[in-house]
């Protein structure tokens, strides 16, 4: 009887995250975001991306297509009021269209998922899409973002800019 250790395991989820990022589905993301000026990199099994004026995202390998998903760093607001943040990522989603808005202790997640099959017209609606709402909530909900991602100090949405 052989045993699976927990090593043995990450090894082949980044395996399999690997071969999947060399589908069809992620050789066309990666195009189409190099051409929207984005700069690609693969680390861990991840697509991450940079860009100099547009948020920063990765994209994962999930459910046979790929999952965007951006993290934002909560400000002291959110931290001391969860129920203000609670009430924001119930407004935020309720708003969205195809990404939903989560948190955890430190971060506000934005995520989306897309299917595999690329179809350039249908990724480039669903990109417009998600960039859309990930700059979303400064527009509409200026008052929950100061309160819940500013610091007393900053001048600046960090990440949401």
């Amino acid at each position: 009887m052989t045993f699976v250790n927990d090593s043995t395991v990450d090894f082949i989820r980044r395996v399999q995250n690997h071969l999947q990022m060399q589908t069809p589905l992620f050789k066309e993301i990666e195009r189409h975001l190099e051409y929207q000026g984005y700069t690609v990199v693969y680390e861990d099994g991840i697509l991450k991306t940079d860009h100099t004026t547009k948020p920063r995202f990765w994209v994962h390998p999930s459910l046979h297509g790929a999952l965007f998903m951006a993290l934002f760093a909560l400000g002291p607001g959110a931290k001391a009021d969860r129920n203000l943040l609670f009430d924001f990522l119930n407004k935020s989603n309720i708003a969205s269209e195809i990404a939903r808005f989560a948190a955890n202790e430190n971060s506000l997640v934005i995520s989306a998922w897309y299917p595999s099959v690329y179809e350039k017209r249908a990724f480039s609606e669903f990109f417009d899409q998600f960039l859309a709402e990930m700059n979303a909530p400064p527009s509409r909900h200026s008052d929950y973002v100061q309160k819940l991602f500013w610091d007393n100090s900053a001048s600046s949405i960090p990440g949401l800019e």
